[in-house]
């Protein structure tokens, strides 16, 4: 019971982005819908060529190449689900003026 606060703030920090997410996907220039997938990929692949150069070093033992794919893998997980975010915007946003005459 002593980490609720962190997990409130974690919620909460997950809830606004997808919240920024689906507003900025909805938006007529649809290259800003892609700023928070890119800028979470980058920082995944941030953390993959840190790992990869700390394994290559030696500095860490307990950690292997599949481990950091692994890692770089789930980090991964919100590029996918603000990819798919974006996705679901913009078909419906394009579906919506597809049949409009």
């Amino acid at each position: 019971m002593k980490h609720w606060g962190e997990v409130v703030l974690v919620v909460l920090a997950l809830g606004m982005a997808v919240f920024i997410q689906l507003r900025v996907s909805k938006m007529r220039f649809a290259g800003l819908g892609l700023i928070l997938p890119f800028f979470i990929f980058l920082i995944s692949a941030c953390v993959l060529i840190q790992d990869l150069h700390h394994i290559k070093e030696g500095t860490v033992e307990s950690l292997t190449t599949i481990k950091a794919f692994l890692y770089f893998a789930c980090y991964n997980i919100p590029t996918i689900l603000f990819l798919c975010i974006y996705n679901y915007c913009q078909r419906a946003r394009i579906g919506k003026y597809k049949f409009r005459r």
